[in-house]
């Protein structure tokens, strides 16, 4: 009180309320959240989740002499109808060797046969990449992986599942073991320590954005109505051949 009144730190709050937990109460990031709030966050019981989802998966690798500390995060997630993102709650989040990474990723991609499988495209070419294909091919697990290079700056990595959540079109299983920390982390960031859930959830994002672009289910769909030959049939082969292009090209030649 001797320092600073009531008064001073009540107006210092209410001007700054971000810069007052981190300067007062040494809190860098309101309770609430700050790039992701609070309210942003839709959970989900265990018998809320939908039979008929459209899955993918993604992973963000704890590799390099910068990241020993870090967890890898490996997960696949749903999305129903409405485009509602499920992030199932079989979700990796730990330390691994490479070798447990690959398992991992085999044993979910076994359980939820991924569309496609994002990840960062220096990790798949550079380090795990020919150990994951050699296991792939030997456990017949076949899953296309889309290897992409994002943004360096993860505020803009995050943007796309940002703006999905702030429209409530992300929910999480409050049931899962790992759940506390993630929300957690999402909270927290970008000025926590721990950022590896939010990195995996950026990777959603980011191949999302790409894959809905690139879906052709609704032309598959009207193609069951058209006639081998026709001038229809011929702009939908072209159409789905381009779309097939573009997903290869995403995929980095993996």
């Amino acid at each position: 009180p001797e320092r600073f009144s009531l008064k001073h730190l009540n107006t210092a709050r209410r001007m700054n309320p971000r810069g007052f937990d981190a300067l007062y109460q040494g809190k860098p990031a309101p309770d609430d959240g700050d790039f992701l709030t609070k309210d942003m966050i839709v959970e989900y019981d265990p018998h809320e989740l939908p039979d008929n989802l459209r899955k993918y998966g993604a992973s963000d690798h704890a590799l390099g002499l910068t990241r020993t500390g870090d967890d890898t995060v490996l997960g696949c997630v749903g999305v129903d109808p409405n485009d509602d993102i499920w992030v199932l709650p079989d979700l990796v989040m730990e330390r691994l060797e490479t070798d447990d990474t690959v398992e991992e990723m085999l044993a979910l991609m076994r359980r939820h046969k991924p569309l496609i499988w994002f990840a960062e495209n220096d990790v798949i070419k550079k380090a795990i990449g020919p150990f994951l294909r050699k296991r792939m091919l030997e456990t017949k697990t076949y899953t296309a992986i889309s290897s992409m290079t994002p943004s360096s700056d993860k505020k803009s990595r995050a943007r796309s599942i940002q703006g999905r959540m702030s429209m409530r079109k992300v929910r999480f299983p409050r049931f899962a073991p790992w759940w506390a920390e993630a929300r957690n982390q999402m909270l927290k960031f970008p000025h926590g320590a721990r950022d590896d859930f939010v990195d995996f959830m950026a990777w959603i994002g980011l191949g999302l954005d790409v894959e809905v672009g690139a879906s052709v289910s609704p032309a598959r769909e009207h193609a069951k109505n058209l006639k081998v030959g026709t001038i229809g049939w011929i702009k939908h082969r072209s159409s789905l051949e381009a779309a097939e292009r573009r997903l290869r090209k995403t995929a980095g030649g993996f």
